[in-house]
């Protein structure tokens, strides 16, 4: 029975919406104050009925035999538009409108939510959402007889979950295409995870993995990889799945090579997500911001981007684009990159003792909806004060700007103001007639001026046959527009090199390889150098961003990330060893020729003093051992001595150890050396040096033995 019931209660709701998407686009009413067509767009009304007499907002005038006003309709939101839950946590969504000159305004607490399934929600006076059981929901919004977009809603149990890692969402890039025939477009896809045992929300390129459907005339397709070619004209729908999870959908346009309208590198949309978070406290959160542009290129803005939560005491900032669940509550986050915002990111963080004391009565509906033409009537009549039966007359027509300057295939907005005849202006750019002296050089349509070639043209604009003053177009060579530097993302060794790319996208819809061209600048100066040809050389390890300039134009920063790694270290050894052995070299000619200046000075006490030839001769011996390695003799043990250097620099004939006993001879006695042992003296003298030389020599090529295997570990390792 209750299944009976719950289906019959999804097939009343698809027939709700369905009929209420299928009403009449527009209507005309006759009300007390005049008549009023209700429902078409901007558009649409000028087409229908021409430029209007007076604009206040989206109300227009029209002073006709029978005058009459048109509300322009305003498009509506339901956001976001797919959540996933646990059972009991609150949802909370919002409900945003388009005004035709207030920009997007939110109504939530204006609107009146409809659910699949009544019974399975309670709806408190904020518009919160209590699920009561599981299973997949849809939800609208209505506003003043108006409906949203489907939410989507799929409600889990949290105790029922065994997936300790869980894929909650699906986001994919570009999530709009403009594009031509015959054109490849790469797209890449995102993963936001939930792991309930480290309790953080983290997002992951799933760009590999993922599998990539396109729907195109009801037809779906599975793609080979996240290469999409796209061969006819026409609108296609850009899906991904990933483990049972499927995204939202992507929309592409292709249009035919002269239909296609060009394409500028300008800023699209700030989108940043997950664009819905139920946690409990202590969880991590991560989230991610791209920069949407016209070209269909998109980059990963997170770390320029600052990051603004609404209210700190729910949830903490840790880093850019990471947060820390504090307490239970409903808060929202939102990215800014420049000028730009993204959607508010709503994230609710659960009481897990209250997570099933959700309000046990559903509240009264508290709007009484009425038609759409009492929301109008307040504004009409606002703006009837400014109509009289002679309205106010235009005076002239200016235009925002008297000179423009603008690259090769380059466009710009002028604006086109009336001034009345009270000194009020108003702005009718879109309600004006264009006009180009040259339109080879310059075409200009509702305001929007696109350059075609160079030279100079006079452009202006026609409004209730009042023409403005010309504006000046010159059209030069094209400009720099910005700039794409590849790689994005940089992970590298101290011992590694990565070539850069910067191109240049230009005002005439170009491409140029600038790489030699720019400057390159980063945070941390001194961790990298570029060099000219855009060799990046790192020199300290650490994390910073960099970013290339020419021509006042600076691209997106790229993220670099430098660490020592295996070979640094082996490196560094190897440098370390080569210093050394310089400097045995260095202290072994040193020791070379302190011998030949001491053996001068040796020759000339043996005629003098032989008793000090002795004592001399030993002291510089000692002296040689010292500096070749051997601990200095402490005390009077020199015999022990002598055999302890014999043995150690593998003394033969034991020459060492006959001048050790005649030194004790001559340093404990009067003993007269004679001239025999003189000689004898002298020849066991080179005989030592020549050993202890040799010695050394043996050690110095063991070294070099070392060294020539250490290098060859070096390269091994570096070519694997």
């Amino acid at each position: 029975m209750k299944i009976f019931k719950y289906c019959f209660s999804l097939v009343i709701f698809s027939l709700i919406f369905t009929f209420a998407l299928s009403a009449p686009e527009y209507s005309i009413e006759n009300t007390s104050l005049g008549k009023v067509v209700v429902g078409l767009t901007q558009e649409e009304v000028l087409q229908e009925y021409g430029s209007p007499d007076l604009v206040r907002g989206n109300v227009w005038y029209y002073d006709t035999e029978q005058p009459f006003y048109a509300y322009l309709k305003n498009k509506i939101y339901l956001y976001p538009d797919k959540i996933k839950v646990s059972l009991g946590s609150p949802v909370e969504l919002k409900v945003l409108i388009d005004k035709f000159d207030k920009g997007i305004l939110d109504i939530t607490r204006d609107s009146e939510f409809i659910v699949s399934d009544e019974e399975s929600f309670i709806v408190d006076e904020k518009n919160v959402i209590f699920p009561k059981r599981e299973g997949s929901f849809q939800i609208f919004a209505k506003y003043r007889n108006r409906l949203t977009n489907i939410c989507n809603l799929e409600v889990t149990n949290v105790e029922s979950e065994k997936e300790k890692i869980s894929l909650m969402q699906i986001v994919t890039f570009p999530s709009f295409v403009e594009t031509v025939e015959e054109t490849r477009i790469e797209f890449s896809a995102f993963g936001v995870f939930k792991d309930t045992d480290k309790k953080i929300v983290y997002i992951e390129n799933i760009s590999n993995r993922a599998n990539f459907l396109l729907r195109s005339e009801g037809k779906v397709t599975k793609q080979k990889d996240r290469f999409v070619k796209f061969f006819k004209k026409g609108r296609y729908e850009l899906f991904c799945t990933y483990s049972d999870v499927l995204s939202e959908p992507n929309e592409v346009v292709v249009y035919g090579y002269e239909e296609f309208p060009g394409q500028k590198r300008s800023l699209r949309e700030i989108k940043a997500f997950p664009g819905y978070v139920s946690v409990f406290p202590d969880y991590r959160i991560e989230f991610k911001a791209f920069a949407n542009f016209l070209d269909n290129n998109f980059h990963d803005v997170t770390y320029p981007s600052n990051w603004f939560v609404k209210d700190t005491d729910i949830m903490d900032v840790l880093e850019k684009g990471k947060f820390l669940a504090r307490q239970p509550g409903v808060t929202e986050v939102i990215a800014r990159y420049n000028q730009d915002e993204s959607l508010p990111l709503k994230i609710v963080v659960n009481d897990k003792k209250k997570t099933e004391q959700a309000p046990t009565n559903k509240m009264e509906k508290r709007i009484s909806f009425k038609d759409l033409f009492e929301d109008t009537k307040e504004e009409i009549e606002d703006f009837k004060e400014d109509i009289s039966s002679q309205y106010r007359k235009i005076v002239s027509i200016k235009l925002s700007e008297e000179y423009v300057e603008l690259g090769l295939g380059q466009e710009f907005d002028l604006k086109a103001i009336a001034v009345y005849d009270d000194g009020k202006e108003e702005d009718v750019t879109f309600l004006s007639r264009w006009l180009s002296s040259q339109e080879k050089t310059a075409v200009i349509s509702k305001g929007r001026l696109k350059a075609m070639n160079t030279g100079s043209a006079l452009v202006s604009c026609e409004y209730k046959n009042i023409r403005s003053l010309p504006a000046t177009v010159n059209v030069g060579e094209e400009k720099l527009l910005s700039i794409a530097v590849k790689p994005e993302n940089i992970s590298l060794d101290m011992t590694e090199r990565v070539q850069l790319f910067a191109e240049g996208f230009y005002s005439d819809q170009s491409k140029r390889d600038i790489t030699s061209l720019v400057d390159w600048h980063c945070e941390k100066e001194k961790m990298l150098v570029v060099s000219a040809d855009g060799e990046l050389i790192p020199k300290s390890p650490g994390s910073t961003n960099l970013v290339a300039k020419y021509l006042d134009v600076e691209s997106l920063p790229i993220s670099l990330s430098v660490r020592y790694g295996l070979k640094w270290f082996f490196l560094q050894a190897l440098k370390l060893m080569l210093l050394l052995m310089a400097l045995g070299i260095f202290l072994f000619i040193v020791m070379y020729f302190v011998v030949e200046a001491k053996k001068a000075k040796l020759l000339i006490l043996k005629d003098k003093d032989s008793r000090q030839f002795m004592l001399k001769l030993y002291e510089n011996l000692s002296r040689l051992l010292t500096l070749a390695g051997s601990m200095p003799l402490k005390g009077d043990a020199y015999l022990a001595y002598a055999e302890y250097v014999q043995n150690k620099y593998q003394i033969k004939d034991d020459c060492f150890l006959d001048i050790v006993k005649l030194f004790e001879k001559a340093k404990f006695s009067s003993y007269d050396i004679s001239e025999v042992e003189k000689e004898h003296i002298l020849n066991n003298y080179n005989l030592f040096l020549n050993s202890l030389f040799s010695s050394l020599k043996k050690t110095y090529q063991i070294h070099l033995r070392i060294k020539s295997v250490f290098y060859r570990v070096v390269l091994l390792i570096k070519t694997v």
